[in-house]
């Protein structure tokens, strides 16, 4: 899939941050910064980067409704494929992953807005937390238990219960990203 036309990455560079890249032409840990991001925000070498950020699109560049303030780096909300398997009582098997940096973003109603429509559309959603350096963050599929708030339409529960999910979460233990042996 690629990005909506006219939408570019610009000075967001969040995805140069959480994802952790383990290729010949880069490597670099989950939660630390690729040493091509520059100060202001953005890549150093966005015309020459690598294949595997060329070939990477996160959700807010694929998704044509969602507003530029959906952007990661304005909305505190990377959105990306999950890393996690889609459950089998799943039929659409294209899932999508809400990575947060604050529990602030909970309390916004465009991010339960669109929690709730995933739910409504039965995308597989997962609410996310990065991990530390080179930790893969985790998460935690949302469908199941807000399906019923979902359709009852009970804001009000369905953001207690991503409260109480992200509690969770933050209990969960992180798992270090496998490190390529030195050649």
């Amino acid at each position: 899939m690629g990005a909506v036309p006219g939408r570019e990455c610009g000075s967001c560079s969040v995805c140069c941050k959480v994802l952790p890249i383990d290729t010949d032409e880069l490597q670099k840990q989950a939660g630390v910064a690729c040493t091509h991001c520059i100060a202001a925000g953005g890549c150093g070498i966005y015309t020459t980067r690598p294949r595997v950020c060329r070939g990477y699109y996160c959700g807010w560049m694929t998704m044509p409704d969602l507003g530029d303030d959906w952007r990661p780096d304005k909305s505190g909300v990377f959105i990306n494929a999950p890393g996690s398997d889609i459950p089998p009582h799943f039929e659409n098997r294209n899932g999508i992953e809400l990575m947060i940096g604050s529990a602030r973003v909970l309390d916004q109603q465009p991010f339960v807005d669109l929690v709730c429509i995933l739910v409504e559309r039965q995308v597989p959603v997962f609410l996310a937390i990065p991990g530390p350096a080179g930790h893969f963050p985790v998460n935690i599929l949302m469908n199941d238990d807000l399906a019923e708030p979902v359709s009852l339409k009970d804001r009000p529960r369905v953001a207690a219960i991503l409260a109480a999910m992200l509690g969770k979460l933050s209990e969960c233990t992180f798992v270090p990203v496998p490190t390529r042996p030195s050649r």
